[in-house]
């Protein structure tokens, strides 16, 4: 995301290319919801977990399904790629110091305990649920950041409040944390709202209030002198 920032060529750039690139997600991920809504009404079983858009794929010659294969394949090794390179750029930026060599060290064995998880056959879709309820917690706090109010405190604290918000739920229902952390990770791969729900909530709440008690304000025009110059 923020490589995209700091390539654009001014601010009527970055604006255009956020609004563009809204409008052509919020499209596609409707039509992929709509597979989805297509499948469970068709009747055909959905499998466990339930995978709606693949059970589209049942009764179509097996060239489709390859290709759908193909294409997902280069999916997550194009995610992987991006988030490997943003690694790297994120060590360097934050660390002067340290050599583009050293920055590619330290991803790789960043690597490492994704590739350990991925190794023991856990459910794709719970993996993703994982890390879309931990996003449920961050996305509030990173964009407080465009608060003239919000501070580091209170963006820590409220990404910290998110991981708890996601337990929340379960543990109110259940009457044990770990029964609560467990229905947070998703069990039998079943997207539930509550998780999603607690992280956002919470964050956004602490966040704020962290941020209002701390009584500071952000000098923008002097945080952004602080970026260095691309030589553009």
């Amino acid at each position: 995301y923020w490589q995209r920032v700091w390539a654009a060529r001014d601010a009527r750039a970055l604006r255009r290319g956020a609004a563009l690139g809204a409008a052509a997600t919020v499209p596609v991920v409707l039509l992929v919801g709509a597979a989805g809504i297509l499948a469970a009404g068709s009747g055909r079983d959905l499998g466990t977990p339930p995978v709606p858009f693949f059970a589209l794929l049942t009764g179509l010659p097996s060239w489709v399904g390859l290709l759908v294969l193909v294409l997902a394949a280069a999916l997550v090794a194009s995610s992987v790629d991006t988030l490997e390179t943003g690694l790297a750029s994120l060590v360097t930026a934050e660390r002067p110091g340290t050599s583009l060599a050293g920055a590619r060290l330290v991803t790789v064995l960043l690597m490492v305990p994704a590739v350990a998880v991925a190794m023991q056959g856990y459910s794709v879709l719970r993996l993703f649920l994982i890390a879309d309820v931990l996003c449920a917690g961050a996305v509030g706090p990173a964009l407080l950041g465009l608060w003239r109010r919000a501070t580091p405190a209170g963006a820590l604290a409220g990404a910290v409040a998110g991981l708890a918000g996601a337990v929340v739920p379960g543990w109110v229902t259940s009457g044990s944390v770990a029964t609560g952390v467990w229905m947070a990770t998703f069990p039998g791969a079943v997207p539930t709202l509550p998780p999603f729900a607690g992280a956002l909530v919470a964050s956004l709440v602490v966040g704020v209030g962290v941020s209002v008690a701390g009584r500071t304000q952000t000098d923008l025009s002097a945080l952004a002198g602080r970026v260095p110059s691309l030589g553009r």
